[in-house]
């Protein structure tokens, strides 16, 4: 059994605190749960389909946060792939903070929103990246990474690529998701973007022949629609307020 996971809980614990507890750069959850899905995802279809919340992935927070280790858990369980990708979405959603904060949720969104080609959103999504402290960079990194090779390796990229688009916004985007529709709209945008293009954000020196690629699929509001019945239950009842800007300063709710 590895010590190293008996030090604490993992969910509701800040990034840093969990990082700087285990003396690690990627958090140890995160390793182990990329890692399993790794070997048994790949060729799953809608692994992130459902809601982050439910009685396994409940049962899940609580053997882990007692101390069993994660491996040796999901090795005992045999869970399905779609609750580990949930209990993935679970432990993301229960970090205190979100893992961007408000300015960096900001400067990648309007990356996105400004420029025009594939090839400069992905270079103003390396600026905007740039700017992001060492923790969250090395959670975003491996998480980003594996979700664009998990979509590259199912048979319909264009609408794996959506629904991960779609369940990660929210997440990785709170402070669109409480700024209505259309900025929501921008968050799966960007996150289909830095899916698509992790290697080219993350290493663009193995990506120097390989073309940016588009993420036409998620501009198709049909195809946004059919998407979001399952993962974003409750957007709609937002209620909207101001357009996100980077002249905003306070925090997302």
């Amino acid at each position: 059994m590895n010590s190293m996971q008996m030090q604490g809980p993992f969910f509701g614990v800040p990034l840093r605190v969990l990082c700087e507890r285990d003396a690690v750069e990627v958090p140890i959850i995160l390793g182990d749960l990329l890692r399993w899905l790794a070997t048994r995802a790949l060729s799953t279809p809608d692994a992130f389909a459902q809601p982050a919340k439910s009685c396994a992935t409940s049962q899940l927070k609580i053997a882990i946060d007692s101390g069993v280790p994660v491996a040796d858990l999901l090795e005992a369980c045999h869970p399905a792939v779609s609750e580990v990708g949930s209990l993935l979405k679970l432990w993301l959603q229960d970090l205190p903070d979100p893992l961007l904060n408000w300015d960096e949720q900001v400067e990648l969104l309007s990356a996105c929103k400004d420029e025009g080609s594939i090839e400069q959103r992905v270079s103003a999504l390396n600026d905007g990246l740039a700017m992001i402290d060492h923790y969250t960079l090395a959670t975003l990194k491996p998480l980003l990474l594996f979700l664009q090779q998990y979509c590259f390796r199912q048979r319909r990229f264009d609408c794996q690529l959506l629904q991960v688009a779609v369940a990660m916004a929210p997440i990785l985007f709170p402070a669109a998701l409480s700024a209505g529709a259309p900025e929501l709209r921008l968050a799966e945008e960007t996150v289909a973007t830095l899916v698509s293009n992790a290697l080219h954000v993350f290493n663009p020196a193995l990506a120097v022949n390989v073309p940016p690629a588009t993420t036409t699929a998620a501009n198709s509001p049909g195809a946004v629609l059919s998407a979001t019945n399952t993962n974003k239950q409750g957007a709609a009842q937002q209620a909207p307020s101001s357009q996100l800007s980077k002249k905003q300063k306070q925090q997302p709710p």
